[in-house]
């Protein structure tokens, strides 16, 4: 006999073999070690936002070049600017000073003018005497002059030390030659010479006999 299939049964068929491949990939995912995903994938999640913020970073930095290329454009065309209006200026100043101040036009111009022995007349030219103008012909005598000079007045110096030496040694002799008077003179009123009378009075004066004790003491 011929096997008839009725239509319910072949949807009730069809409908039990998709619930079995649905349960059999389910089981699939589940067991599955390779394919398995169970709660919320962490470094899928950290990655992107890695990838995100790496973006903005570029999208930065981007920016900050291009506004960085912007100011350095516009501050070299400021610079050419202000190097050409400083050329243009020292140009109309040497333009100036050619036109209305030249050397030429001023007072001690003749003092210093270069071609001024050139303007001269032949008559009017003298000749130049030798050596430099100022120089001294005989400086080296003169120099010899001086040091003799020189020489002369310390020996003369060095004589008077000497002499007013001897003179207060001489005195000193003296004094210690009349030391039975009652009073001594002290060195400072020492007259510088020999002729010379010592003062009356004298805040330093002592007695020969006071001196003696202090010197046994």
């Amino acid at each position: 006999m011929f096997n008839v299939e009725l239509t319910s049964e072949r949807i009730a068929r069809e409908r039990l073999e998709t619930r079995r491949k649905r349960e059999a990939e389910r089981q699939e995912r589940i067991f599955k070690e390779k394919v398995r995903t169970i709660g919320v994938d962490v470094k899928a999640l950290d990655m992107q936002v890695e990838e995100k913020k790496a973006r903005k970073g570029a999208y930065v930095l981007l920016k900050a070049d291009a506004e960085d290329r912007r100011y350095n454009f516009e501050a070299c065309v400021h610079q050419n600017r202000q190097k050409k209006k400083s050329r243009e200026m020292e140009k109309a100043l040497v333009n100036y000073r050619h036109q209305h101040q030249m050397p030429s036009t001023r007072r001690e111009f003749d003092l210093n003018d270069p071609d001024c022995y050139r303007k001269l007349d032949p008559g009017d030219a003298q000749m130049m005497l030798p050596g430099l103008a100022g120089e001294e012909q005989d400086s080296k005598s003169r120099l010899k002059r001086q040091k003799e000079q020189l020489r002369e007045w310390l020996l003369c110096q060095q004589k008077e030390l000497r002499q007013g030496k001897l003179r207060k040694k001489r005195v000193i002799k003296g004094m210690m030659a009349h030391s039975s008077m009652p009073w001594t003179w002290c060195l400072v009123c020492v007259p510088a010479r020999t002729g010379e009378s010592p003062p009356r009075a004298c805040n330093r004066s002592f007695s020969s006999r006071s001196t003696r004790s202090r010197r046994r003491r």
